[in-house]
């Protein structure tokens, strides 16, 4: 049974993952390449599937597998926090 909770909020965080980076990804979108190409604003749907997808093609060491969950989880946050952090500091200089 406690292999099946851990299983469970591995998918339940994956998730929350998947959609914090598809959140990052509108937001960056919608600073740097709708002004500089020209193209539409990217939705939270399509971001998230892009996430996805980027996720699955990069898959995962076998270290990290290993880790904690949550160790992961706030990697994966932190990592993608980052990311629009310094996306919005760019942001304000164009």
């Amino acid at each position: 049974m406690d292999k099946f909770l851990k299983f469970i909020g591995g998918i339940v965080i994956l998730f929350i993952v998947i959609l914090f980076d598809a959140f990052v990804l509108t937001k960056l979108w919608q600073w740097f390449i709708v002004s500089l190409f020209n193209l539409p604003l990217l939705n939270l749907a399509y971001a998230y599937g892009i996430s996805l997808l980027v996720n699955y093609l990069k898959g995962y060491k076998k270290e990290e597998i290993k880790e904690e969950i949550w160790e992961l989880f706030l990697i994966a946050i932190a990592r993608s926090g980052i990311a629009l952090l310094v996306g919005y500091i760019v942001y304000q200089f164009v």
